[in-house]
């Protein structure tokens, strides 16, 4: 529906935020409403599902085609048909989890909790400038990262003209890379510290970016695609991790 190109990014801008905040809805009731001893591992279990999930994208191909087959020759009346069936599965985990949410807040649980919550009551109020800080570092970078996986298919349309076939298996190559390393992160908390582990993240990301823009300026090579697809993939996947 967008008239211009500004219309499109600024679109896009918001939909990456919107997809940042669902899923800092979904860390905020694993965090209020499950126990501590099981918060790591079933965040790391959704994100794991989650991005198991997203290599549906590999199907794009077949589903426009199907809808080319049904009648849909028009081309933006076929991106409107997908875009609104994704969509469609992400209100419906709002819905469950909302409706489970409310759910679990009847159960009479919470009452054997009271002496808990009363103990804690004390130390909640007492949150640390680290605490703070980490939490708008994470905001950020969590709004970061949705909104350049929102423009990338932009960048890579004006860029190198690939249609939406060619950045489905782009982003779905993406999404099996971060499937993969999100499912080593254990692993590698348990060779080194976490800490550490996040720091390498963090400059292997930097790393990637600064090569990324560097190779972008340099047409002449002949060898821009290749430098996207190099850097620009392990980027969101050690970005992703890092969030």
């Amino acid at each position: 529906m967008a008239n211009s190109s500004s219309h499109l990014i600024a679109a896009q801008i918001f939909m990456g935020v919107g997809g940042s905040c669902q899923w800092s809805m979904v860390k905020g009731y694993i965090a209020s409403e499950l126990p501590h001893s099981q918060r790591a591992l079933l965040v790391v279990g959704l994100r794991a599902q989650m991005t198991l999930l997203t290599l549906g994208s590999f199907l794009y191909p077949v589903l426009d085609s199907s809808l080319q087959l049904v009648g849909f020759t028009d081309k933006l009346l076929r991106y409107r048909a997908e875009v609104g069936t994704c969509a469609l599965f992400c209100w419906i985990g709002i819905v469950v989890l909302v409706a489970g949410c409310s759910k679990f807040s009847r159960q009479p649980e919470q009452s054997k909790q009271l002496p808990q919550l009363e103990k804690m009551s004390g130390n909640a109020s007492r949150c640390s400038a680290n605490f703070l800080v980490a939490a708008v570092t994470l905001s950020i970078v969590s709004c970061c990262q949705s909104i350049c996986r929102t423009l990338w298919p932009i960048y890579i349309k004006f860029h190198f003209g690939w249609e939406a076939r060619s950045y489905s298996f782009l982003s779905s190559t993406n999404m099996l890379l971060f499937s993969v390393a999100l499912a080593m992160y254990p692993s590698w908390t348990q060779r080194i510290s976490q800490r550490r582990a996040l720091q390498a993240l963090a400059w292997l990301s930097l790393f990637s970016l600064v090569g990324f823009g560097v190779g972008a300026r340099q047409p002449s090579l002949g060898l821009a695609q290749i430098l996207h697809v190099l850097l620009s993939v392990p980027c969101l996947v050690f970005i992703g991790v890092l969030t």
